[in-house]
C-alpha cells in the first residue's frame, strides 16, 4: 500500500484511547479498562446533567492538535449543582475534530453533533478561579453518555463526515514493531510471549482480514513522529517511563487524564476511512503489569488483546447481547482480569463484518482507495464507555531516544 500517496492528498486523522485505572480500595492498582463507574464518576464531578448539543466548533491549538468546544443546552441537572443556578448553556472541550482535510479522532470520545442528547458529569477547572461557563468532563470520554443505542453489540468506528463509511485497512498485513526498552514489571520473554499471544488470537480469526505481523524489537523509533502533513505513527507498541509519557502529553490540562493506562492513536484518510497507521504505548512506570492474573496489577495480554482490536476499526461493544461484559471490545475490565484474552463470538463477528468486503482492495491496486464502503453498524459516536476510561489524547511528541 502507498502510504506516501495517502499523505500526500490528505492529512492525518488520528484516534487515541487511554484506558484508566480503577479507584479501588488500593489506589496504587491500575486496572486494565479504566473501570471507572458510575459511583466513581460521580464522587469526582460536582454536577451531572441531561444536555442537548447545539453547536460543535473545531479549532486548532498551536502545537497541531485540534480541539472540538461544544455548546450544551442544559436541560436538567440529575446531580450536584451548577456554578451559577442560573446557566442554561454551557461549553465542554474534547480533543479531536475535523478542520477542512485535517481530522482528528479519539478513541472513546465520541464525535458529537448538534441534536445528541447526552449525560455528561462535570468538573470545575483545577487550579483557578472558574471562568464563564466552560467545564470539564470527569475521566474525558467515561463521562460522556449518548442516550441512544447502535441495534449490535459490535460497533466500528467512523468517518466524522460520512457515518456510514468505516475506518480500516485496506492491505493484507499491519506490521507491528515493539520497541526494545520493555516493561521491568515482567521477564523479557514473558513480556514478548503476552504480546505475540495477543496477536495470534486476532490473526486466528476465521475469516478474510488484515494480518498481524511481528516484525520484531526496534531501537529509538518515536511513536509519532514527523510534523504538519507528514505526522504519522510507527506501529510500534513501546512501554514509557514517566518523563517520557509526561513529555508526550504536555500542555493538556483542560483533559482528566489522571488515571491514565495507556494510548492508542490510529492516523486515517479522514476522506476514505483508509487507516495508515498506529501506536500504542503503555504508562509503564506508574503503574503495573504482570502476565499471570495476579489480582494487584494489569493483566498485559488482557489489555493489548482490546487495544489490537481498534487498531483493527473496532468500537466498544454495546449492550445488545446477554454476557457482553466478558466480550473483549467491552469497555471494563478490573485489576487481574484475564478475560480479555481471548476472543468472544461477538468480537469475532466485527472483525468478520468489517472486512467482509473490498478490505483488500487497496492492497492489490495500490494508492488511496477511493472506493469506500458503507456499513449499517457504525456510528460517529460510540455507545460510550472506554475500557477502563477510555483518555484519549493526540499529542505532539516532541522527544527522540
Amino acid at each position: 500500500m502507498t502510504h506516501l500517496a495517502c499523505n500526500n492528498i490528505l492529512i492525518l486523522a488520528t484516534a487515541a484511547l487511554a484506558l484508566t485505572a480503577m479507584i479501588g480500595s488500593n489506589p496504587a492498582v491500575a486496572s486494565t479498562r479504566d473501570s471507572t463507574l458510575e459511583s466513581e464518576l460521580l464522587a469526582r464531578s460536582d454536577s451531572v446533567v441531561i444536555g442537548t448539543i447545539l453547536a460543535a466548533t473545531p479549532r486548532r491549538q498551536p502545537e497541531g492538535r485540534i480541539v472540538t468546544d461544544y455548546r450544551v443546552r442544559v436541560d436538567s441537572v440529575e446531580a450536584g449543582a451548577m456554578r451559577d443556578p442560573a446557566t442554561r448553556n454551557i461549553t465542554v472541550s474534547l480533543p479531536g475534530g475535523t478542520i477542512d482535510e485535517d481530522g482528528q479522532r479519539v478513541f472513546g470520545i465520541p464525535i458529537l453533533i448538534p441534536g445528541d442528547i447526552v449525560r455528561l458529569f462535570l468538573r470545575n477547572p483545577d487550579g483557578a478561579t472558574p471562568i464563564g461557563d466552560a467545564y470539564l468532563v470527569t475521566g474525558l470520554g467515561d463521562g460522556i453518555r449518548l442516550l441512544a443505542r447502535n441495534a449490535d453489540a459490535f460497533t466500528f468506528y467512523s468517518l466524522s463526515s460520512n457515518p456510514d463509511v468505516a475506518l480500516r485497512w485496506y492491505a493484507d498485513t499491519i506490521d507491528v514493531h515493539i520497541d526494545d526498552q520493555l516493561t521491568d514489571d515482567i521477564d523479557d520473554a514473558a513480556t514478548l510471549a503476552a504480546i505475540q499471544d495477543s496477536l495470534d488470537e486476532w490473526n486466528a480469526v476465521d475469516c478474510e482480514h488484515p494480518t498481524l505481523v511481528n516484525v520484531g524489537l526496534v531501537n529509538g523509533f518515536d511513536a509519532i513522529t514527523g510534523s504538519g502533513a507528514g505526522i504519522h505513527a510507527t506501529n510500534l507498541i513501546i512501554f514509557e517511563n514517566t518523563a517520557q509519557w509526561d513529555e508526550n502529553r504536555q500542555d493538556v490540562d483542560q483533559w482528566d487524564l489522571d488515571t491514565t493506562i495507556a494510548l492508542t492513536t490510529i492516523f486515517h484518510n479522514p476522506r476514505t476511512g483508509e487507516v495508515l497507521n498506529f501506536a500504542i504505548e503503555f504508562n509503564d512506570e506508574r503503574f503495573g503489569f504482570a502476565v499471570t492474573g495476579i489480582p494487584a496489577a494489569v493483566d498485559l495480554e488482557n489489555t493489548l488483546t482490546h487495544e489490537l482490536g481498534h487498531v483493527f476499526g473496532l468500537d466498544h461493544t454495546g449492550q445488545d447481547i446477554e454476557q457482553y461484559w466478558n466480550q473483549t471490545m467491552y469497555f471494563q475490565a478490573q485489576v487481574g482480569e484475564t478475560k480479555k484474552r481471548s476472543l468472544e463470538q461477538d468480537d469475532i463477528n466485527g472483525l468478520c463484518t468489517l472486512y467482509e468486503t473490498d478490505w483488500s482492495l487497496n492492497a492489490e491496486t495500490g494508492g488511496c482507495s477511493s472506493a469506500a464502503q458503507a456499513f449499517p453498524w457504525t456510528t460517529p459516536l460510540p455507545t460510550l464507555v472506554m475500557l477502563g476510561a477510555v483518555l484519549i489524547i493526540f499529542c505532539i511528541r516532541r522527544r527522540g531516544y
